[in-house]
């Protein structure tokens, strides 16, 4: 199974430089914690149904 995420791209040189090299194909995206917990409760809920 894969995801695919949208959020925004990080741009901030300090943020970049913290994490390291990044492929040239790849990017960095920033993803509210509030948008990651919807989709854990989300999660928990259909697993709890099953």
């Amino acid at each position: 199974m894969t995801y695919i995420a949208q959020g925004w791209k990080v741009t901030d040189p300090q943020a970049l430089a913290d994490i390291g090299p990044v492929p040239d194909h790849e990017t960095l995206i920033e993803i509210p914690e509030d948008v990651l917990k919807m989709y854990v409760r989300r999660y928990q809920e259909q697993e709890g149904q099953s």
